[in-house]
Order: C-alpha cells, then sequence, then structure tokens
C-alpha cells in the first residue's frame, strides 16, 4: 500500500473554477502562545489583524482545537496537519487551546506552545453558517447529517479512524477521508444530502467525532485544500506530542518526553509473480460473477479497486481471470515456492466461517488453459476448512495473506504438471447457511522460498519469570535463542521477568525481546490512536533497558482476540511483524502446514501453544511441528507461556526436545534462530 508521509494534498482547480477564483491582497503571519500549564479551557484568541482566512499548520507536536463560536464548538487541528480556515473578518475570530489543557502540568517538562498562523486578505468571499461535530458512533450505516441549508461543506477528519463520506446518503460507495484529512463537498443544498460512517462500518462510541463546517457561500470558487496524511514511513520520528492527541477530550494524561525514534523499521514484503487479476468484476471469470460488484471501500489491494462476492445460495464458486496468463510460466516442481493468497472478509454475521457453512476456500494452480476453460489436469491445495484460525483473520475489511507451501498442492488428473503454472483460481465451498456471506479475493501470487533447511524460534509470552529460571538453563546449553515478548502494563516483580534480568536476557544471552501488542491498560478495544499512545510508552520503556529492536510484536489468540480494522492498521504502522498465537490442534500434525518463510502474511505469521494438546502428548506434537516444518524447509515457531514456571509435562519434556532439536540441526535440516534472525533470512536486504 501506499505509505504517504505528512503530505500536502493539493486540490487543481478546473479553468472555470479558477477564473472565479479571488486575489489575494494581504498577507500578515500572526502568533500566539498557549501555557505549559493546566488551564480551564477558555480559548486564547489570536491578536486582532483583518483578514479573510488564517492558514495554520499545527508543527507543536501537541495536538490544537479552536472555536469560532466562543466555545460552543471545537475543531481539532491534529499535529501535522494544516488548515485552510475561511469565512473570516478577522484572525481574531477565532479562540485556540491545546487539547490536553486539563492535564498540562511543567513537572511534565511541558512546554509553552507558539502557534503562527498566516492572515490572508482575498476577494473570494466564504460564508459560514455553522460548525458541526458530528459522532463516528453508528457502523454499516453511517450518520446522515441534519438539515441544514447550505451551498457547500469542508469535511475535517478529526475522529480516530479512517471514514467514508457518501452522498448521496444512499450511495454504496463513497470517498474515503482518513484521519487528519481535509474534503470540500460543494454542490449540496442541505447538509442531510451528507452521510459519514467509519471504514470498517464498526460503531465505536469512543471513535471520536468529524468536524463539518457549513458554508452558504464561497465553495463554488476554487479553494486549495491542503490537508497532512499521517502514514508512517520506515524511517518516521513520530513526536510523542502526537501520540495522546487521539483520545479526543483533554483528560488523558499527557507524555512529554521530547521525540521517539520509531524507526528504522523495515517494511517486510516478499515481491511476488502474479497468477490472477481481481481488480475488477470485468476482469472476473467466475461462476458467482452475478453475485460481485465492484468495491472502494476498506484496505484496497496495491491501491486499486476490489471486488466483493456475496453468496446468494449453497455451492462450489470459482474466482479467477481469463485475461490474464503468466507470460512465462512459473517453475513449482522440486518444492521451489509457495503461492501466496490475499484476500479479505468482513466480521460478524457476513463472514464465511464455521458458523456459515464454510466447507473449504482453497486454490487451484493451472499449466495450461484459462479460467473460461479451466483443464482437467490441474493442482489442488489441500483444505483449509480444518484450520481456519490461520486462515480468517479478526478484522473486517483489512486485507491479509495466508501462502500454500507448494508441498500442500495435490495432483488432479494424470497430466497435472508443475514446472509452467500460468495462472490459479480461488475455490469457495460453502453451504446453505453461508447465504449472506462475503468474500474479497484481491490476489494470488508465486513466491520463492528463502529457505534451504527449516527455522525453529521459541517464544515467551506475559514475561513469565520461568524463562529465566527454568528455561535458559536448558536452552543456553546450546546458545539457543528465545524471543521475549514483554508489555509496558505488567508490573516487573513476584511471578514475572524483572527489569534487570530482562536486560541480562537481551545482553548477555542473545535473547529477542519483542511487544506482547494485545497487553493493553484497558482491555482490547481501544481505537487506533490509543493502541499507537500505549505502544509508545513500551518503545520507550525498552529503550530506557537498552533494548533497541523492538519493532515485533504479537497478535494474541486468534480465536479469541478481536481487533478492529484501525487496530490493525495501527499494529502495522507501529510494527514491522506480528505473530499469532495459535492452540494446536490434537492430531498429528498440529497444524494444517507450518509457516512459511518468506511469511504467508508479516503481520499473521503462525505460532503454536505449546501446552494447547492433550495431557501425554506434548513431546510428540512438538516434534510433529518440528517435523513438519523441515518438510516443508519452513518455520516451527514455538510459543510459551507459564508451563515452565513450575514442575509439569512441559518441563519435564523440555529437555528431550531440546536433544530432538540438536539432533536434527547436526543433521542440516533446521536451524534454531531468534525472529529477528530468521527475518534476516527471509527478506535479506
Amino acid at each position: 500500500m501506499t505509505e504517504r508521509i505528512n503530505r500536502d494534498m493539493d486540490r487543481i482547480p478546473d479553468a472555470a473554477s479558477a477564473a472565479a477564483s479571488g486575489t489575494i491582497s494581504q498577507t500578515v503571519v500572526v502568533s500566539i502562545t498557549l501555557p505549559a500549564v493546566a488551564t480551564s479551557g477558555a480559548p486564547s484568541l489570536f491578536p486582532a489583524q483583518p483578514c479573510t482566512e488564517l492558514q495554520v499548520n499545527n508543527d507543536t507536536g501537541t495536538a490544537l482545537e479552536y472555536t469560532r463560536d466562543a466555545g460552543l464548538t471545537w475543531a481539532a487541528l491534529l499535529p501535522g496537519m494544516a488548515r485552510r480556515i475561511v469565512g473570516l473578518t478577522d484572525a481574531s475570530q477565532l479562540g485556540w487551546r491545546r487539547r490536553d489543557y486539563a492535564k498540562v502540568s511543567a513537572s511534565l517538562t511541558n512546554r509553552s506552545l507558539t502557534v503562527n498562523g498566516l492572515a490572508l486578505t482575498s476577494t473570494e468571499v466564504f460564508s459560514l453558517l455553522k460548525t458541526l461535530q458530528v459522532q463516528i458512533t453508528n457502523g454499516g450505516g453511517g450518520t446522515t447529517l441534519g438539515a441544514n441549508a447550505i451551498q457547500g461543506v469542508e469535511i475535517v477528519n478529526t475522529s480516530a479512524k479512517d471514514i467514508v463520506v457518501r452522498t448521496p446518503t444512499t450511495a454504496t460507495s463513497g470517498v474515503r477521508l482518513r484521519v487528519g484529512q481535509s474534503l470540500m463537498v460543494a454542490g449540496l443544498s442541505n447538509t442531510n444530502q451528507i452521510n459519514l460512517r467509519p471504514i470498517d462500518s464498526v460503531a465505536d462510541a469512543n471513535a471520536g467525532y468529524v468536524t463539518v463546517e457549513c458554508f452558504t457561500a464561497g465553495l463554488q470558487t476554487s479553494l486549495n485544500l491542503r490537508a497532512a496524511a499521517e502514514q508512517l514511513g520506515d524511517n518516521t520520528r513520530i513526536p510523542i506530542g502526537e501520540l495522546h492527541y487521539p483520545s479526543q477530550h483533554p483528560t488523558v494524561p499527557a507524555v512529554y518526553v521530547g521525540e521517539l525514534a520509531a524507526g528504522p523499521r523495515r517494511t517486510l514484503h516478499a515481491r511476488g509473480i502474479k497468477l490472477a487479476d481481481f481488480t475488477t468484476v470485468a476482469a472476473l471469470t467466475s461462476n458467482a460473477a452475478a453475485q460481485c460488484a465492484d468495491m472502494t471501500d476498506g484496505e484496497i489491494y496495491q491501491g486499486g479497486s476490489a471486488i466483493e462476492f456475496t453468496q446468494t445460495a449453497p455451492g462450489t464458486y470459482f474466482f479467477g481471470s481469463a485475461g490474464f496468463l503468466c507470460a512465462q510460466g512459473v517453475d513449482l516442481s522440486g518444492g521451489k515456492g509457495m503461492v501466496r493468497a490475499t484476500l479479505s472478509m468482513p466480521i460478524g454475521s457476513s463472514r464465511f466461517d464455521a458458523a456459515n457453512a464454510l466447507a473449504n476456500l482453497g486454490l487451484d494452480i493451472f499449466s495450461s488453459g484459462n479460467a473460461a476453460t479451466p483443464p482437467a489436469d490441474y493442482h489442488a491445495a489441500a483444505t483449509l476448512g480444518s484450520d481456519p484460525r490461520i486462515l480468517f483473520a479478526t478484522t473486517e475489511k483489512v486485507m491479509y495473506s495466508f501462502a500454500f507451501p507448494i508441498e500442500k498442492f495435490a495432483p488432479v488428473g494424470a497430466g497435472a504438471t508443475l514446472s509452467t503454472i500460468r495462472w490459479a483460481r480461488f475455490r469457495l465451498q460453502t453451504g446453505a447457511a453461508g447465504n449472506g456471506a462475503k468474500f474479497r479475493p484481491l490476489a494470488i501470487e508465486f513466491v520463492p522460498k528463502a529457505l534451504t533447511k527449516a527455522i525453529c524460534i521459541f517464544s515467551i509470552d506475559d514475561l513469565n519469570r520461568g524463562a529465566y529460571l527454568n528455561l535458559l538453563p536448558v536452552v543456553s546449553k546450546y546458545g539457543y535463542p528465545v524471543v521475549l515478548y514483554a508489555d509496558a502494563v505488567r508490573a516487573m516483580s513476584g511471578t514475572t521477568l524483572t527489569a534487570s534480568e530482562l536486560a541480562v536476557l537481551h545482553q548477555r544471552h542473545g535473547w529477542q525481546v519483542a511487544n506482547q501488542n494485545y497487553r493493553l491498560e484497558t482491555g482490547l478495544q481501544e481505537n487506533m490512536e490509543q493502541v499507537i499512545e500505549q505502544h509508545s510508552k513500551y518503545f520507550l520503556v525498552m529503550r530506557s533497558l537498552g533494548i533497541q529492536d523492538i519493532h515485533d510484536s504479537s497478535l494474541g489468540s486468534a480465536g479469541t482476540t478481536n481487533f478492529r480494522g484501525d487496530n490493525f492498521a495501527a499494529l502495522r504502522r507501529m510494527h514491522r511483524s506480528c505473530a499469532l498465537f495459535l492452540g494446536g490442534a490434537h492430531a498429528n500434525p498440529p497444524l494444517a502446514w507450518a509457516e512459511t518463510v518468506p511469511f504467508g502474511d508479516p503481520h499473521r505469521i503462525a505460532r503454536i501453544n505449546m501446552s494447547g494438546f492433550d495431557a501425554g502428548t506434548l513431546l510428540q506434537r512438538w516434534k510433529d511441528h518440528l517435523d513438519q516444518a523441515i518438510a516443508q524447509k519452513g518455520l516451527a515457531y514455538f510459543g510459551g507461556h507459564s508451563e515452565f514456571n513450575a514442575s509439569g509435562e512441559a518441563l519435564t519434556a523440555l529437555p528431550e526436545f531440546i536433544e530432538y532439536v540438536r539432533a536434527a540441526e547436526l543433521a542440516g535440516t533446521v536451524e534454531v534462530l531468534s525472529l529477528a534472525q530468521a527475518i534476516e533470512r527471509g527478506y535479506p536486504r
């Protein structure tokens, strides 16, 4: 996806609107200083300066807000955001305050803030009717504005999530307005012609509000709108002041500690060779084409359009593209690679899962024919219905990927070959309960394998002290590293690792420290910016301990941790990788397949629960999973919790399993690495 860093988005006027534009006859810089101590929240005014508009760029690192009606309504100006505020006669008509005015304390190394504005006098005339603050609390239906006779509006997304602007309100799709961006909508007669809904269609009382400035004249002329897009890039420096603003009220304690360097954070992407085209329904070849529609909402693969299928009857459906064939063909013989699929699904009742009678979602790959005339000989991937935890996200309309190792494809027909794969298709098998469920195919690609032998990773969650007391003596016999998933919420004392023990494991024994990012101060259902704020505290804690490589994370239990789409987007902005935590099945092998390298999705890495098996079977299931990864030349990722804190089956089985791993290592079939080291193997620089 295209990442943008504080880039100004300019609307280019056409010739007619340019001719109607006014001329600027005066520019004057005005300034105001906001105090570094708590206040009552009364607005501070710019000095008197006649002008028709004011351009303000918030470079203070702290969220600001302004009022045009003596404090009745407030509009936010987030850090890095620029606004052209029109419809004025004097700069003193705008009152300003910092959003955290009630919690500011000089003892937190706060500083006074200087806000600069450029007062312009133009012959353009803008008549402001009122400013609306619209709560984004409704889900899929969105919020239709109340009735106000207008000519146009400027919508500023100061909420905590991206929104979709729809006009007319009956439109099935609309314009995506990211957090911090502005949008001019002209040619209206009433505000009730506009509907706003969250991008993920999830109702959220804490999502904050959107500012809508309503004009009765002026918006038919050209506006050079500026909007700051705060989408973090690999090497972006994040001012800490940004990280507490999105609470959207001044009651959250402020944290001012200078600047936090979040990077360099590598973006992990393994380039693939395209095997299908799902950009539009017109390019689609499917026996369900009549049930498919072009979509523009949600996260769209590589910035293009997407297709959404809605089931109306049970059956087996195929999704391919007859107009697309891989020109050179791809050689998948001899286990040379994997097939990566990218898709998106909603959550809730419209989601394909076991409850909605999903029998299988698989892939078929072909060396001849096309999607309109598929041959009888091809290769089909094994069913995914047996292990939906790897396949299905718990987020809505967020794209994610998985990768089938080529070993999971079985031949259909005597003439099936893997030497020249030309095209591929999704295969969806459903039952009657799935009527109304939705599915978005986004991409199918071939990705070469990065490994010549398997990788084994051990990890411990929850800062369990057994990692120091009992796991370390066993794995240190062969110098094996471990990944410790830590957080800044849990107290480092008692049954958990202390700060000094954590530092020793990292600095002396080479253990990696990663972020257990689903462990939040107030539960899972936080908005996107609250997630970012709390992870920033974690970054600061780790750096105070001398721990620098902190850009890997864990997502939690795939079956129970329900991150919304905006939260998942926040996690990806903060971390280069994110590991799922999966309770293994009781059969052999414990997962449908071992994780691939490169990963099927760097933010959905399969990690198996070391204690998630029937009593008496732990050791064998661990061996089964390691053998599975060796056979695929993939990743066996073991996740522990408290099972090594005290005597029990896991602690008893551990020494024998480490010797089993060591024997495979000496045989040249596996190596034990940290996650950071595995990333270097899978994504060489």
